[in-house]
């Protein structure tokens, strides 16, 4: 990693991140070299007035989910500018609402905790040692449901097809992409609570070639149906629940780290 990716450290949420982790095509290694853009996400402590506190004043924005994009943030003439190869995104999450989104078994979210790490702190790491306890049939039916939802938009079953006019494939052959990968993602986490980034052959090279659009659209379309025939049979395979009370002494810990000196004497 290079200063080039990393939040500037006058920012006044940059002190409070615990963990940053390499997400998207680059993570996946699913992209086009020198094609994609560099994505990441984060976890980070709020201000303990945030949560058991009373504010001075109310938050201007989502002070849950921030997004730093520099150099494209929108303005009030113009709307964010649409990221370019080598351009650095990154989405920061709060700690409570990272713990939701990923209890509830958001696969995007999910890939935080397996994706590589670009910095971390203790809480960062011991946030990654659990987990184990993020797994269960809430991914499931996450991942099957947004496998099937972009199945469906790809086939044009759900809105129009989705296609991008710049793809000489005739589809969108990135988004066909991670359609598949959805699937295959979904059916390796609930087999095994894990995920191994980048993803190894013979599944990385497959998606690999369907982003050089070397596959139909209809043999895409059996692929992603297979993923979530597999994944509906999956069904009773992983805890029924997450470990709530495991996450909860996590969040617990965040908590007490941003309290002030003396606060909890």
């Amino acid at each position: 990693m290079t200063d080039q990716y990393a939040p500037d450290p006058a920012l006044p949420w940059a002190s409070r991140v615990l963990l940053r982790v390499e997400v998207g095509s680059t993570a996946h290694g699913t992209g086009i070299p020198d094609q994609e853009d560099y994505d990441e996400l984060a976890v980070m402590a709020e201000p303990w007035e945030n949560s058991i506190g009373i504010r001075r004043a109310a938050p201007e924005a989502d002070e849950h989910t921030i997004v730093y994009r520099p150099g494209r943030e929108p303005t009030d003439t113009e709307p964010a500018k649409p990221s370019q190869p080598g351009d650095y995104d990154l989405v920061a999450y709060t700690a409570r609402r990272f713990a939701y989104l990923a209890s509830q078994g958001n696969p995007n979210i999910l890939m935080l905790l397996f994706g590589p790490v670009t910095f971390t702190t203790p809480l960062g790491d011991s946030l990654r040692e659990l987990a184990p306890a993020f797994w269960s049939d809430f991914a499931r039916e996450r991942f099957l449901g947004y496998a099937n939802a972009q199945r469906e938009r790809l086939m044009g079953i759900r809105g129009g097809r989705h296609v991008n006019r710049d793809d000489p494939h005739g589809f969108d052959s990135k988004y066909a992409m991670h359609t598949v990968r959805l699937g295959i993602q979904g059916v390796e986490f609930i087999r095994t609570g894990r995920l191994v980034l980048p993803i190894p052959d013979p599944f990385g090279e497959l998606l690999r070639s369907i982003r050089r659009g070397e596959h139909s659209l209809e043999a895409i379309n059996l692929m992603a149906a297979e993923n979530e025939r597999i994944l509906t049979e999956l069904a009773g395979v992983a805890p029924p629940e997450p470990d709530f009370d495991r996450i909860n002494d996590w969040l617990l810990d965040v908590h007490r780290s941003a309290l002030p000196l003396g606060a909890m004497l």
